[in-house]
């Protein structure tokens, strides 16, 4: 099931840094940013970091757990995906 909220851009660093927060009342409360690092070879790394609320609070991450979906893998499960 997909899951939407709005959010805003709090720092845009081009080509190094953007971050971000969710709106007030979002439903699912977050906030992060991503890094572009780059390396010796001529590529990039990219550096991220995730903070979001389970919907539900404790509770929710708890039964999202019990049903085999932990809220705190998700988020490195969608980007491994990436």
């Amino acid at each position: 099931r997909s899951v939407a909220w709005e959010s805003e851009v709090t720092q845009d660093i081009e080509m190094q840094r953007i971050a971000w927060r969710s709106r007030e009342g979002s439903l699912l409360p977050n906030e992060g940013w991503v890094e572009f690092h780059p390396t010796s070879r001529g590529r990039t790394e990219v550096w991220v970091r995730l903070y979001q609320e389970p919907i539900g609070g404790e509770l929710g991450a708890w039964f999202g757990r019990l049903l085999g979906r932990d809220p705190q893998r998700a988020p490195c499960r969608d980007l491994a995906r990436m």
